[in-house]
Formats: structure tokens, C-alpha cells, sequence
């Protein structure tokens, strides 16, 4: 966020009816047209709106490269779908 120059205020803005595209929204255009990352991880608002930590993560599938992967865990810890 840092160096982002991004402040907690700029990721809660309101995007919803914004009349100009917000700076989560500029951020997630660039984030989905970018190759290197393969995933962000940043605080989920649903959480903190119940009194909890949480976390989303975003996985851009097509930037998993080898020896990279992603394996999505069913709960009985057996893989349910991986990427690699």
C-alpha cells in the first residue's frame, strides 16, 4: 500500500455509483491486465464490518507459472482443483 502511495481510506472508498472509476478500480484494471503477479491478498471488509480479521485473495490463474501452483483445499484437506 505503501508504496503505492494508497492510504486504509482510499481502499474503503465507495465504488459503487462513483462517477469516475476509483482508485480500487484503476488498480484492479491494471492488476487483471498485468502478467508477473499471480495473486494479491488484501483485508476483507465483510470481515471487519462483523469485528474479525479476514483476508480476500485474488489469483490471476493465466500469471501461475511453474514452479509456482495453486491448490484449492476441500475441508477434508484433499485437493479440490489445482494450477500449475
Amino acid at each position: 500500500m505503501e508504496a503505492l502511495g494508497l492510504t486504509p481510506a482510499d481502499l474503503r472508498a465507495p465504488w459503487i455509483g462513483a462517477s469516475v472509476p476509483t482508485v480500487t478500480q484503476i488498480l484492479g484494471d491494471t492488476m487483471s491486465r498485468q502478467k508477473r503477479i499471480s495473486a494479491i491478498r488484501f483485508p476483507s471488509d465483510a470481515s471487519r464490518a462483523q469485528g474479525r480479521n479476514g483476508a480476500n485473495v485474488v489469483i490471476y490463474q493465466s500469471c501461475v507459472y511453474r514452479p509456482d501452483f495453486v491448490r484449492i483445499l476441500g475441508p477434508t484437506r484433499e485437493p479440490l482443483q489445482t494450477w500449475q
